[in-house]
């Protein structure tokens, strides 16, 4: 297995060209373990990967050994047969992390944070005419009962 690694300041994207089985388990486990410290992400770029068993489930949520830091990982570029082992992970398994891998989880996700961004850069001029307006529509409720 050919394995390409891009590092840009501390994320780092792996795009293993092959299947990812036990038998190239220990290659990516090494690649991830050379990465440099200060690396805190890891894209796993799946788009040259066909196949995967339940080795590439333990690549992408199994902790790393005590001399490796942790790093969140991401996936991207699933074909079908790594997608539907990794959703059947996520069904199988809610309690493990499979399901935050998932790409809707990750535009699920992105919406949430969209939502927190616009949330957050509300004026307070508009976040407290929202609040008066709300609690006058309350007062006006239980005064007229």
């Amino acid at each position: 297995m050919n394995v390409t690694t891009l590092i840009d300041a501390t994320s780092a994207t792996i795009i293993p060209h092959g299947e990812i089985d036990h038998t190239t388990l220990p290659k990516l486990r090494a690649v991830v373990a050379a990465l440099p410290r200060d690396v805190a992400e890891v894209v796993w770029d799946l788009k040259d990967t066909p196949f995967i068993d339940t080795a590439g489930l333990h690549l992408l949520v199994d902790p790393p050994p005590a001399d490796v830091p942790p790093r969140r990982a991401t996936v991207t570029g699933m074909q079908p047969q790594p997608l539907r082992v990794l959703r059947t992970a996520a069904e199988l398994f809610p309690t493990l992390e499979f399901a935050r891998l998932l790409p809707e989880a990750r535009q699920h996700g992105a919406a949430a944070r969209q939502r927190q961004v616009h949330e957050h850069r509300w004026p307070d001029a508009l976040r407290s005419r929202q609040c008066n307006a709300s609690a006058s529509t309350a007062s006006t409720a239980h005064a007229s009962r």
